[in-house]
This record gives C-alpha cells, sequence and structure tokens, in this order.
C-alpha cells in the first residue's frame, strides 16, 4: 500500500512570497496587469476576478517578486479575510499580486498545487493558520506560520492528482451551479416585472409591451397596467371586504426577555424570522400557550401572508396552513385575504415579492423618521394590481413554475456544498483511499 508522509508547508513551498503595488494605488479603471490583493479572495475559498486592479505593465516588471503563475496558491495574510485561500486559475497572461497577499508555490514538485490548496481551505488547516494570526485591530499573518503549519500527504503523485481532481470537480460543478442560479434569479427578476406589467393574454402569453402596443394599456396610480385591470390601495380593499385584516405585531402586551424563550411552544415572530420568502421557525423565538391565549392582538394563523415592514423591510412570507397561531412583533404585519374574492391570496404574496413593490416600501422607510412603514402608511400609500382573478391565477402558476426551478438549482448547490463537506475530510486524510489504476498500483509496490 502506498504510504502517506507529514510535512510542513515550509518543506513544501519553501517562503511565501509577497508582492507589492505602486505607492499613488491603483484601481480597476487603470490599463495595464491585473494585480490581485485580498479583497479577491472569497471567504469560503477561491478567487473572485470582478473588479480586480490593475498596474501598469512597467511597475510589473520592475517588480522583484509576486508574479503570478498557474495554481498559485494565494493566502491572505491581513485584514478582515486574514487566513482565508484561493487558487489563481491563470486567466490572464501576465498578474501579479499586492503586498497583501502570500503566493505558495511548491518548491520542490512534491504536492500537487490543486491538492495544497485544498489542504489549506480545510477545517483543520484554518484552526492551525487562524492560530497564528496576530492582532485584533489589524489581524495579520506573518511568513512563519509555513513553520507552524503541517500537512499529510500521499507520496505518489497519481494519489495526489486523483484527490485534487474529485475535489476540482466537485468546485467546478459549484461553480457553474451557483452561475446557474444567478442566471435563474436574473430570468425570474425579469419575468416578475413583465407579469406585473403586462398580464397574460386568454392564451397564456405574456402581452406585447406598452412600446410595441400602447393601445393595450392605460396608466394608472401604480404605473402603466393593461385596459382591463384595475387597482386599489390596500385600505380600499379593506373596506370592500376583498382584505379582511391588515394588523402589525404585539404592542406592549407581551416582552418577554429573550432568555425567557422556550424551545418549543407558540412561534413568536420576528424580522429577523423572514427571509427568502420562508419563516424560520427552527430557529424562532416560542412562548407558551398560556402567554399566548391571554393576548387580544398580534397574532397570525395559517394563510396569513406576513410582511417585515421595520428591520428587514419587504421581506415577506405565507404562514403554512397547517400552522394554527404565531403570535407577531411589532416588525411585521400580517395580511388576511379573503378566500375567492377579487384577490388570490398567492397573487397579494407574488406582488409583494416584486421590484416595484419593495422599492416603495424601501422609499417610504427612508422617508420616515424611524426607517419604517406603519400600518397607516401601509393602508393608505401602498396598494395592488388587480387583474382578473383567472389571470391572477395563471401568474401565479408562471411564476410559481420559475421558483420551482430556482429552488431546484438552490437545493443541488446545497447538495454540492455537502457531498464537498464530507469528502474534504475523508480524502485529505486518507480516511477513504481513492483507487490507483494498475500501472500507478505497480510503479507505487516497486
Amino acid at each position: 500500500m502506498h504510504s502517506w508522509r507529514s510535512y510542513t508547508i515550509r518543506e513544501l513551498v519553501g517562503s511565501p512570497i509577497s508582492g507589492t503595488r505602486p505607492a499613488g494605488g491603483v484601481s480597476e479603471d487603470t490599463e495595464g496587469v491585473p494585480s490581485l490583493g485580498g479583497e479577491n479572495i472569497l471567504s469560503n475559498g477561491g478567487v473572485v476576478y470582478d473588479g480586480v486592479k490593475r498596474i501598469t505593465r512597467a511597475f510589473f516588471r520592475s517588480m522583484p517578486k509576486g508574479h503570478l503563475l498557474p495554481r498559485d496558491v494565494l493566502i491572505n495574510k491581513d485584514g478582515a479575510q486574514t487566513g482565508k485561500v484561493g487558487i489563481y486559475d491563470g486567466r490572464f497572461d501576465e498578474a501579479a499580486v499586492n503586498e497583501h497577499l502570500f503566493i505558495l508555490r511548491s518548491s520542490n514538485g512534491v504536492i500537487d498545487q490543486r491538492l495544497l490548496y485544498y489542504y489549506l481551505l480545510s477545517p483543520a488547516a484554518q484552526r492551525d493558520i487562524t492560530r497564528r494570526i496576530t492582532g485584533s485591530a489589524q489581524p495579520g499573518l506573518n511568513s512563519q506560520f509555513v513553520d507552524a503549519c503541517r500537512v499529510s500527504i500521499p507520496t505518489n503523485d497519481i494519489e495526489q492528482q486523483l484527490i485534487a481532481e474529485i475535489l476540482t470537480t466537485i468546485d467546478d460543478a459549484i461553480v457553474h451551479t451557483e452561475a446557474l442560479i444567478v442566471k435563474t434569479q436574473s430570468i425570474k427578476a425579469g419575468l416578475m416585472n413583465d407579469l406585473f406589467t403586462r398580464g397574460v393574454t386568454p392564451e397564456g402569453k405574456l402581452r406585447p409591451p406598452r412600446e410595441e402596443a400602447p393601445e393595450l394599456y392605460k396608466q394608472s396610480p401604480l404605473g402603466w397596467v393593461p385596459k382591463e385591470w384595475t387597482s386599489a390601495t390596500f385600505e380600499e380593499l379593506l373596506a370592500r371586504r376583498v382584505i379582511l385584516d391588515i394588523q402589525d405585531g404585539n404592542h406592549g402586551e407581551l416582552h418577554p426577555k429573550r432568555e425567557d424563550f422556550l424551545p418549543e411552544g407558540v412561534p413568536f415572530l420576528m424580522a429577523a424570522d423572514l427571509s427568502g420568502g420562508a419563516i424560520d421557525f427552527d430557529h424562532c423565538a416560542r412562548i407558551t400557550q398560556k402567554q399566548y391565549d391571554g393576548l387580544r392582538i398580534g397574532f397570525a394563523t395559517g394563510g396569513d401572508i406576513l410582511l417585515s415592514h421595520k428591520g428587514s423591510i419587504g421581506e415577506t412570507a405565507l404562514v403554512p396552513f397547517d400552522i394554527h397561531h404565531v403570535m407577531l412583533t411589532p416588525q411585521v404585519t400580517y395580511y388576511r385575504v379573503r378566500q375567492g374574492l377579487q384577490l388570490v391570496p398567492d397573487f397579494l404574496l407574488y406582488w409583494m415579492r416584486n421590484s416595484f413593490f419593495q422599492s416603495r416600501m424601501k422609499n417610504l422607510a427612508a422617508q420616515s423618521t424611524r426607517d419604517y412603514v406603519g400600518i397607516s402608511a401601509q393602508k393608505k400609500l401602498l396598494g395592488i394590481v388587480l387583474p382578473d382573478p383567472s389571470e391572477q391565477e395563471v401568474i401565479c402558476a408562471m411564476a410559481a413554475s420559475c421558483q420551482a426551478k430556482l429552488d431546484t438549482e438552490v437545493g443541488s448547490l446545497a447538495k454540492l456544498q455537502e457531498i464537498k463537506r464530507g469528502l474534504m475530510p475523508d480524502l485529505l486524510t486518507g480516511r477513504v483511499r481513492v483507487p490507483l489504476p494498475a500501472e500507478a498500483r505497480e510503479t507505487a509496490s516497486a
């Protein structure tokens, strides 16, 4: 069986290499050679190249060290991201690092550079590196950390390459999925804007934009909308009993201290518990049933739509129908919609998530001296467009389909990240061995 051997980082890379930048500074507008700095290293590992700074070609050539080569491992030596690592993919013909990064480059070919990157990214290595960081106000990592950090690696080059390729393949899949998520989010944003400004025809297709068919549109208090649509403020919908109730959370009846909350009981929801269209029931505070039964206001039930109007302005969520009651803080408003009459509840939820409504919420909050949108302002100054209920249903179905695609991709990303978290310690410690090709096994045994 081929063996593993322990090394210090210095034994593998020699002395860390640092770079420099001109005294006058640089910017991303500067023409010349890309110069990576601490801002280019991601907190969870990797390198971001958007907005990379540049130095003049003359300055690059005058640098005695700090020139980048493909697969150089980079580690942040100071600042908020001290100890975070990345690997340079060689995308530029010429590139350098500034004085805030170290380059770690194998000096003897004993370790695959990609494997070195994954070792330094691992929780065990990050703990070792963190112990070597000095300073609190200005944390820093000096070059001696390479003497204190050790790694155990396969002595067989082929095994090193196979481990690195497995982890690189997973990382590539993660990057690809992240790009798909960004693309789908962009598509979703465009679709939501179209759905709530153009709507759909009886055939289920988007209406032509107003620029192409102005005769199909009219001006409304909420902007240009299809002629068939109406609009109303929430106060008007309350008066017509289309919306049954709009209330925010508890005002003074119950203010338990954080330490008084229970691990189980009736959910006590705050603005921070609403995120990404969902309610975080796993981590929310809870109160006893007796406390809840003594309250007269500030509660919601299954089917109610929640809207955060202070703190995380504009976050929304639907209370699941199997949840009988939740308690709300004054930061959160619930909207109770009458089923089957003029306004489809899901349509209200999607409307609240679109960019027009979100911008309106944030503008109203900015105009408030207390940076929030109170109940009175929500009723009088916020409203909704109202297509026919059948059109609302189609719009909801199209929005839900796009959201489902996004949810699938987010789920795929989470699975890939989980696989990577599980594989890294197994592969990097030799707990799980990578089978070698026959020729490699024969070479190792010889």
